[in-house]
Order: C-alpha cells, then structure tokens, then sequence
C-alpha cells in the first residue's frame, strides 16, 4: 500500500464526534469499496468500546432523515 488511507478510521471518527459533540454524523463507504479499510462492524465496535453515540451507520441503500 502507499500513502496515507483516503478515508476516515474509528479514531478518526471518534476525534469529530468528540470535537463536535451536536453534529450529526453519517458514517458512509463502508463493506462497499477496495480503499475502505472499516467494517460498519468494526465502527460500531470501537464506538461502543468508548462510548460514543449517535453515530448513524446506515446499511446499503438506507435513507437517513437529517
């Protein structure tokens, strides 16, 4: 592999819900392209290991009301 990931990680993730603690945050590209690297899985994991909410993680093809 070369280069950094072009998509967010858990930590990443963690990181923005933490330093915007009131926005909405819609996980998306993941279990669907070669260069997603996180699971819906293993997001949801490392979300409830620090006890982050509110997180959407929608399925393929769910429509999210924001």
């Amino acid at each position: 592999m070369q280069g950094d990931p072009i998509t967010m990680g858990a930590s990443d993730i963690i990181k923005v819900s933490k330093a915007a603690p009131k926005a909405k945050i819609i996980a998306v590209h993941m279990d669907t392209v070669n260069h997603c690297l996180l699971t819906r899985s293993e997001l949801k994991k490392a979300l409830d290991e620090v006890g982050v909410k509110g997180i959407a993680i929608p399925q393929d093809g769910e429509l999210i009301e924001v």
